[in-house]
């Protein structure tokens, strides 16, 4: 939000001359967009009031830094906001993914339990499906002897 107060309008004085205004990134400014460095100065049309501006020479076409403080701090704290929002819907879906990554682990565990117990069972198991099925065909054999 460019400077709205209604004492400053669309222009600031520099040097003894107006510089225009310029629609800056949302945030506390870090450089104009023609180069030059930013600095803080107090209004002496809004006493007290701290406003962003270019140091750079008025003569210097293109966009120029020209900004309230306390907008821009406003600004960077809804930036900043916005981010962290961003950061703990992240953080809840990594939040998710790990439970779900601790339910496929529990079920990797049993399914290495159930292996483990079919590996002490089988052979056993194996004998007496082996045995069951030589005394089928050994009866299948004398009934059909006996026909």
């Amino acid at each position: 939000m460019p400077l709205s107060n209604g004492s400053w309008t669309t222009t600031s004085m520099r040097n003894g001359r107006y510089r225009g205004l310029s629609d800056t990134k949302p945030g506390i400014p870090k450089k104009c967009p023609c180069g030059f460095e930013i600095e803080l100065r107090v209004s002496q049309i809004d006493p007290g009031r701290r406003f962003f501006i270019c140091t750079g020479p008025v003569s210097v076409p293109g966009p120029h830094v020209n900004k309230w403080w306390d907008e821009a701090v406003m600004e960077e704290f809804d930036e900043l906001k916005g981010k962290i929002e961003e950061q703990n819907t992240q953080l809840l879906h990594i939040a998710m993914d790990c439970g779900r990554m601790d339910k496929l682990v529990d079920d990797v565990a049993k399914l290495k339990d159930s292996g483990k117990k079919m590996e002490n069972v089988t052979p056993n198991e194996l004998k007496i499906v082996v045995v069951f099925g030589v005394v089928v065909i050994i009866m299948a054999m004398i009934i059909a002897f006996l026909k």
